[in-house]
């Protein structure tokens, strides 16, 4: 997170680049985006943390910690270690026919 004063001359130019015209002008940048995206959502905790988890793809709550999707995520794939260390040759394969 990067926070810069557009006003104060040493930024003029990073403001023009981005565009920054009013107060707040908010960009996402990502690994392989370095023009940013505007940020033209809410301004609530709600909405950056909702914006947050889905460019990310991380699943933060309100005030911290991880929401309950994680959990869901961690049991899945445990059920996947088990069901692979319990049946190396696949589930399928103990099947009778």
């Amino acid at each position: 997170m990067a926070n810069i004063d557009a006003d104060d001359a040493k930024n003029k130019d990073i403001a023009r680049k981005y565009d920054v015209s009013s107060y707040p002008t908010l960009r996402f940048f990502s690994m392989d985006n370095k023009d940013g995206i505007p940020y033209e959502g809410g301004r609530s905790e709600v909405d950056f943390i909702n914006y947050l988890n889905e460019k990310c793809g991380t699943q933060r709550k309100i005030g911290g910690g991880l929401n309950d999707r994680v959990s869901m995520n961690i049991s899945s794939l445990f059920f996947s270690l088990l069901i692979s260390a319990v049946f190396p040759q696949g589930w399928a394969s103990f099947i009778p026919r």
